[in-house]
Formats: C-alpha cells, sequence, structure tokens
C-alpha cells in the first residue's frame, strides 16, 4: 500500500509528523471496531466484527480516496489466509471477510489544509477455537 493505516491510539500531530515530506498526505485511522456474538451454541462461539477505517487525504478531488478504498478492500481480501494464520495464533479462525459499506464524504478544511475524506467497513466473521 502506498499509505499508510494508522491505529486510533496516535494523535492526529504524530501521524502528521510522519508524513510531513509527502507532498500529498494520505493516511488512514483505524476508528471504530465492534463485535458481537452470532452464536447461541454454547459450545461453538461466532463472532460477527466490523472494523471502520476512516481515510483521509490531501489531494484535490475524490480519487485519492476512492483509490485508497479500493486498495484497502482488495489487500483484505487477496491476504484473508495470512490473516486467518495470525487468527489461529490467538485461538480464532476466519469464517468470512468482505469489504462493506464504503463513503466518499466531501471535502473538509481544517488548518488551512482542505481535506478529502471516506471510510470503509470491513466485516469479518470468527469462530472462537476452544482454548
Amino acid at each position: 500500500m502506498t499509505f499508510g493505516v494508522y491505529d486510533s491510539s496516535m494523535t492526529i500531530g504524530e501521524i502528521l509528523n510522519s508524513l510531513k515530506n509527502q507532498e500529498t498526505v494520505n493516511y488512514g485511522v483505524i476508528a471504530d471496531v465492534s463485535c458481537s456474538p452470532s452464536s447461541a451454541k454454547a459450545d461453538s462461539v461466532m463472532w460477527r466484527v466490523n472494523v471502520r477505517i476512516e481515510l483521509f487525504s490531501t489531494y484535490r478531488g475524490r480519487k485519492q480516496v476512492a483509490d485508497m478504498i479500493n486498495v484497502i478492500g482488495s489487500v483484505a481480501t487477496q491476504y484473508a489466509d495470512v490473516f486467518d494464520a495470525n487468527l489461529a495464533a490467538k485461538g480464532y479462525r476466519l469464517i468470512k471477510m468482505e469489504a462493506g459499506e464504503s463513503v466518499i464524504g466531501g471535502a473538509v478544511e481544517a488548518n488551512g489544509i482542505v481535506w478529502q475524506n471516506g471510510y470503509i467497513n470491513l466485516n469479518y466473521q470468527l469462530y472462537q477455537l476452544d482454548t
């Protein structure tokens, strides 16, 4: 990927400082993560997990945010096997992964910088292994 995706624990100042040498600033932040059980069986717990990634760009126009949405959706689905292997080490199996709702918002100005923004939701269905 040609842009970074940061954890929400980083401040905007820290993120922008790490990107200060770029002509056009593009980055994502893992924003909301929600989980809910999707199985009533006591012996097989299934989870629905939604991860929302907020996207920001100083590129004039919506094209860059659209490209970022496409890249995240492609990378997430192409590397599902690697993600599953990492989850298995933590006690879960990946049952299903799909790109969910994506939105490209309007431009917002802050501190003299015009930001394009949007988001993509990644939806996962996980099976919790016996530990």
